[in-house]
């Protein structure tokens, strides 16, 4: 006989995925964009993203690599997408810029979205009329 565990309503998952990806604690694999390192985590990418399960577990190259180079992508973008694959949030579109950051913003923005339909990452895309 099963009995029910309340669970809290609201859920501190994205918190401690953040601090795994800040910490670098256990990270499986470093990606080089533009000169820069960023360790993650092969599993946590592979759940988030259809193109990561392919690469690190079907038959593609990076399955046995611990460095992946990305080509034709900037380190802030790819470091907001990885942001957004371990917390579902974007701290860099959270609306709160200066006037003098916004162009910036929509550019990142821009590149975010490409960035999506290259990983197959549908949640970081806008959703419905835009």
């Amino acid at each position: 006989d099963l009995k029910a565990i309340p669970v809290l309503s609201s859920s501190s998952l994205h918190q401690h995925l953040g601090e795994l990806l800040a910490s670098q604690a256990g990270s499986d694999v470093t990606f080089t964009v533009s000169g820069e390192s960023f360790p993650a985590h092969k599993n946590v990418l592979a759940v988030r993203s259809p193109v990561f399960m392919a690469e690190f577990f079907g038959e593609m190259q990076e399955k046995n690599s611990g460095r992946v180079e990305i080509q034709k992508m900037e380190a802030p973008v790819f470091g907001a997408m990885l942001r957004f694959i371990y917390t579902d949030a974007v701290p860099e579109l959270d609306g709160k810029q200066e006037a003098a950051a916004a162009a910036t913003t929509t550019t990142l923005a821009q590149h975010l979205l490409v960035a999506a339909d290259r990983y197959g990452l549908d949640r970081l895309k806008p959703q419905g009329d835009v």
